[in-house]
C-alpha cells in the first residue's frame, strides 16, 4: 500500500472554532463525538467533564465534573450518542457508564461489574452498547451489554490476538481495544496489532484483516533491560507503531497510526479502507472521529493556541 500525503487527499475543509470560557478550558482531548444535528461531545480527561457545544463552537454546557460520585468522573472518555439522543460517557479509569439527557442533563450511571477498565463504547441502535475491556471470568474483550450494562454477549477471546512472542514482553502494559461500529458488524483493532478484526454481533462470527501501513514498525521485543514502569514508557513504548482507535461510516474504515502507545498526536499515518482496499495517508494531524461523510481532526492556531476541528472530506481516488 502505497502512502499519500493527508494534506494531497483531502479536500478544503469546514472548521469549528471552540470556544471557551477562561473556567473550563480544554486541555486533554479523550473523546470526541458530533451528533447528527452538528453539535460537538469533547471528553476532557484533565477536566474530567465533557463540553457540549454547538455547531458553531459555542460551549453550552459541561455534562459532568471531577470526581467520583454519580455524574463526576476521574477521567471521561467516548462520549457517545444513542438513537434517541440520550449521551453515554464511560470513565477511562472506573469501569462506569454515565447517561445524560440530549442536552445534557444527568440521568443514572452504572458500573460494569467485573470489568477492568473499558477501552472501547458504541450505541447500538436498539439502543444496547457495545464495548471493549476485560471482565473478570471471561476471556472476551468485545461485549454488549443491555441499557443498564448486563453483559448479553462476548465476542473475540483474548488468547487469539495475543502477540506473538508474549514472553517476556509487558504486552498488557501497552494493549488496549478500540471498537467501531457499521450495521450489525463490529470493527476491532488492537493497539499491538496491523489486524482488523470484524464480528458480525448476529451470530458472532469472526472474519480478520492485514492492515498494511508504510513504514510500520511491528512491536518487537526491547533491546534494553526494562527496570520499572518509567524504562517501558521511555525506552519501549515508543519505539513501534501502534493503532490509536478505529472509526467507520458506510463508506470507509479509518485506523491512525502513531507511533508510541501514549503519543495520541501528530503525525500519524492513517489507514483508510475503501472496500478491501487500504490506502494510507501520512503525516496526518490526530483524527478524533467520523461525521457522516467527513473526518473530523484536531487543530490548533499557532498564535494563539486556540483549538479548532476541521470536518475534512475525503477525495475518492
Amino acid at each position: 500500500m502505497a502512502g499519500t500525503s493527508f494534506s494531497g487527499a483531502v479536500l478544503a475543509s469546514d472548521s469549528i472554532w471552540l470556544r471557551t470560557g477562561p473556567t473550563s478550558p480544554l486541555v486533554r482531548f479523550s473523546g470526541t463525538e458530533v451528533t447528527p444535528d452538528g453539535r460537538v461531545l469533547i471528553a476532557d480527561a484533565s477536566e474530567g467533564n465533557v463540553k457540549l457545544f454547538d455547531s458553531t463552537g459555542m460551549l453550552l454546557r459541561l455534562l459532568g465534573s471531577k470526581g467520583g460520585g454519580p455524574g463526576e468522573f476521574s477521567a471521561p472518555r467516548f462520549p457517545r450518542v444513542a438513537p434517541d439522543g440520550r449521551i453515554f460517557v464511560s470513565d477511562g479509569a472506573v469501569p462506569k457508564i454515565a447517561v445524560f439527557s440530549r442536552d445534557g442533563d444527568f440521568q443514572r450511571e452504572f458500573l460494569l461489574k467485573g470489568f477492568s477498565l473499558i477501552t472501547g463504547l458504541r450505541v447500538l441502535p436498539d439502543g444496547e452498547l457495545l464495548v471493549t475491556g476485560s471482565q473478570a471470568g471471561t476471556d472476551h474483550i468485545l461485549f454488549r451489554l443491555d441499557s443498564i450494562g448486563t453483559v448479553k454477549q462476548g465476542f473475540l477471546p483474548l488468547k487469539r490476538l495475543t502477540p506473538t512472542p508474549r514472553s517476556p514482553i509487558p504486552w498488557d502494559v501497552a494493549r488496549s481495544f478500540s471498537v467501531a461500529l457499521r450495521g450489525d458488524t463490529a470493527l476491532v483493532v488492537c493497539t499491538l496489532s496491523d489486524s482488523l478484526w470484524k464480528v458480525t454481533l448476529a451470530d458472532g462470527h469472526v472474519t480478520a484483516m492485514a492492515i498494511t501501513v508504510p513504514g510500520y514498525i511491528r512491536p518487537h521485543a526491547p533491546e534494553v533491560k526494562l527496570n520499572g514502569p518509567q524504562d517501558i514508557l521511555k525506552k519501549w513504548l515508543s519505539t513501534f507503531h501502534t493503532a490509536s482507535a478505529i472509526y467507520a461510516n458506510g463508506h470507509v474504515v479509518v485506523v491512525p497510526f502513531v507511533k508510541g502507545v501514549l503519543a495520541y498526536g501528530d503525525p500519524a499515518t492513517v489507514a483508510v479502507l475503501r472496500g478491501e482496499k487500504w490506502e494510507a495517508l501520512t503525516a496526518a494531524p490526530p483524527v478524533l472521529g467520523i461525521s457522516n461523510e467527513r473526518l473530523v481532526v484536531l487543530g490548533h492556531e499557532q498564535a494563539s493556541d486556540r483549538p479548532f476541528l476541521l470536518l475534512q472530506p475525503l477525495v475518492q481516488r
